[in-house]
């Protein structure tokens, strides 16, 4: 699954690979919006979630840089790291797929189960992460371990963080401002 190329510049293909990234999540957006594509909507999704890659790289840039022994540059790990996104990117997909068929008015009986088919990318993008720490950064079980929960409580806690915090600030502090009187 990873396999190394010396031809292509590293820098584009990480910015090829996180702008894929947000053009699905944009796409997801509009989708589950409106039920169709269209490039406002994208945009939109786009832009109100561009946070998302800039916690891949956090998470991941703490995990690479706490670790003495580093086998590959930076760029070159994070390309690799990167195609571990699969997984999110495929529910995404199909997230997408459902929202096109199922009218926003009438997506109510879908949340529980796509909150609960969220365990599966979940789960498989941790085996491809553990696999990534383990076989290409040639950590040992226990180091490979440690470095899929430092990436999860840095990367996931971060970007969960910033989007809660978006919404407590603008929904939540305007109301508890006016309890005191």
């Amino acid at each position: 699954m990873y396999t190394v190329r010396t031809a292509e510049s590293f820098d584009t293909r990480i910015v090829g690979r996180l702008s894929f990234l947000l053009l699905v999540v944009g796409c997801t957006v509009s989708l589950g919006a409106s039920g169709r594509l269209t490039l406002r909507l994208i945009t939109d999704g786009a832009v109100s979630f561009a946070f998302l890659p800039f916690f891949v790289v956090v998470g991941f840039g703490v995990v690479y840089f706490s670790r003495a022994d580093r086998p590959l540059t930076f760029a070159r790990a994070l390309d690799l790291f990167l195609t571990g996104l699969l997984p999110w990117l495929l529910w995404l997909l199909a997230l997408g797929i459902i929202c096109s068929f199922v009218p926003p008015r009438r997506f109510g009986p879908w949340i529980h189960p796509l909150e609960i088919s969220l365990i599966l990318p979940a789960v498989w993008s941790a085996v491809l992460d553990f696999r990534f720490f383990r076989e290409v950064m040639g950590r040992s079980t226990g180091a490979a371990t440690r470095d899929v929960v430092l990436y999860r409580l840095v990367g996931w806690g971060g970007a969960t963080a910033y989007f809660l915090g978006i919404a407590i600030w603008y929904e939540v502090v305007p109301t508890a401002l006016k309890w005191p009187g």
